[in-house]
């Protein structure tokens, strides 16, 4: 365990430029103009998010040049997340590891977002004094919950081939074989390395425990519903576009299964509409 934290030191800081723009892109008080004045700082992925919203799927091509015609074209929310997810991506090189799918990685990651989005609005548990979370801290949750596998892939390679290849595959989860082979997972890996880039304390909550079930700390309805999220995001790319919620983890943030029923429909009908996404965000980190 001490080699394996170590080994996290090695992660790279954020660059001074991404830290100052990652400060605007996760303040949820930044006004439109500054999202946009910030994004501009950074020709290369300003270029990316014009070509996003260029794309034939928002029927907008050729007619965007500007960050503020992006943004109108594609939502302060979603070019915040994008943009948050690419600026991220830039430190940590993963060429060295061919299995790992960017394009697959960002789909799951997107659409966990997106539903992490809708739902948020629905949750009725609080914790403590804390109101429910926020709709765009949820989406930034769902974008980011899992970048500790980005983070060990850029840090042992050699070792997270064969797991993402599914080399070593006996059953256990991903989290299992990481923790036999690294003698740490993926979300420990994710916190730290949202901790130490000064990301919104939530987050590093977040890649610890969405996946614990029985989680009850701090910021738990948050990690839970990115949990739920992710859950049922695997399981719509995993060929099952019915794939249902999981039903005690909706009642354990309070939140009225008719209306989750509802949603569901229409998310799994945005999987599809997100692979344009997931591709310009994966050959930004290629």
């Amino acid at each position: 365990m001490e080699r394996a934290l170590l080994k996290l030191r090695e992660l790279p800081p954020l660059p001074p430029a991404i830290r100052e723009l990652s400060a605007t892109l996760s303040d949820e008080e930044a006004s439109y103009a500054a999202v946009a004045q910030a994004l501009n700082r950074d020709p290369p992925l300003t270029a990316r998010i014009l070509g996003l919203a260029n794309s034939a799927f928002y029927g907008m091509a050729g007619r965007v040049h500007s960050v503020q015609d992006a943004i109108r074209v594609l939502g302060l929310t979603l070019v915040r997340g994008v943009a948050m997810g690419m600026c991220l991506m830039d430190p940590l090189d993963t060429r060295r590891c061919p299995s790992f799918r960017a394009e697959r990685y960002w789909l799951s990651s997107l659409l966990t977002a997106l539903a992490a989005r809708r739902l948020s609005p629905l949750v009725t548990v609080t914790a403590g004094e804390a109101a429910g979370p926020s709709e765009d801290l949820a989406y930034l949750g769902g974008l980011l919950h899992r970048i500790g596998i980005v983070a060990l892939v850029f840090l042992r390679p050699d070792v997270m081939e064969p797991l993402l290849a599914g080399r070593e595959h006996d059953g256990t989860p991903l989290s299992g074989l990481e923790e036999r082979r690294l003698q740490l997972d993926h979300r420990q890996a994710g916190a730290w390395l949202l901790w130490r880039w000064r990301l919104p304390g939530a987050l590093p909550n977040v890649a610890a425990h969405y996946a614990e079930r029985g989680y009850r700390g701090p910021d738990w309805p948050l990690s839970a519903l990115i949990g739920l999220c992710s859950r049922w995001a695997e399981g719509v790319l995993e060929g099952n576009p019915e794939a249902p919620w999981d039903e005690p983890a909706l009642a354990a943030l309070g939140i009225a299964s008719l209306a989750a029923e509802r949603l569901r429909a229409e998310l799994a009908e945005d999987a599809e509409a997100l692979r344009e996404t997931a591709r310009e965000m994966a050959e930004r980190g290629a």
